[in-house]
């Protein structure tokens, strides 16, 4: 049993060398042919304060935005080193890329936290791109099977190419819950004038009232 356990570890250390995630996605050499998309959108991505289009649908394709998704969604389902080795590709050709990837990443770790029902129907879909804030600087009220949710959060990065925005609420009754917000429910504000990182677009983005079912 002790040979067999140290066979798997040895297993996993080898793929994730090789930058290979669990669903069988060589996340490093995808990032790596990437790169030259991602540089040579670099200045439009600064100046426009957001991920171009193509940037967002090469990184989205190649499954960079979701690289925490376990493969029973149909992700790559990587481990640490490989998507901090994934991220350092696309940073190499432009920091704001790689910082949006990074944020999209670790926002798709939350479909292992989520009801299966739920998880599947955000992160089934590999189009999907989540991003979001931790911080509990909205509100939830109970509404039936769901919440009634408020608040405005900053520094929402990649926010302008997300399908989801998470935002930390405390609820009514006094509990910390992460929301999933519908894109369609968000407001984005044009707040993300800096001297650097310019194309994550961190805008603050704000919900009233947006309805949340139970999940």
């Amino acid at each position: 049993m002790g040979g067999g356990a140290a066979r798997r570890r040895a297993l996993v250390v080898n793929a994730a060398a090789a930058g290979v995630g669990a669903g069988g996605v060589d996340l490093v050499e995808a990032a790596e042919h990437v790169q030259e998309i991602v540089e040579a959108h670099a200045d439009k991505c600064e100046q426009s304060r957001r991920l171009p289009k193509r940037v967002v649908q090469a990184l989205r394709d190649a499954q960079l935005f979701r690289m925490c998704v376990p493969r029973d969604y149909g992700g790559p389902e990587a481990d640490p080193m490989t998507m901090v080795r994934a991220i350092e590709k696309v940073s190499i050709a432009d920091g704001a890329a790689g910082w949006c990837t990074m944020i999209a990443s670790t926002t798709s770790s939350m479909s292992l936290f989520l009801d299966p029902e739920w998880a599947r129907a955000i992160y089934g879909d590999p189009k999907v791109i989540t991003g979001g804030v931790y911080a509990p600087n909205g509100t939830a009220v109970r509404d039936g099977d769901g919440w009634r949710v408020t608040g405005r959060w900053q520094w929402g990065s990649g926010s302008q190419h997300s399908q989801y925005l998470t935002g930390g609420t405390v609820t009514d009754g006094g509990e910390f819950h992460l929301m999933f917000l519908d894109a369609a429910d968000v407001t984005i504000h044009d707040t993300w004038y800096t001297a650097g990182l310019r194309g994550t677009g961190s805008n603050d983005f704000s919900v009233d009232g947006a309805y949340v079912p139970m999940g």
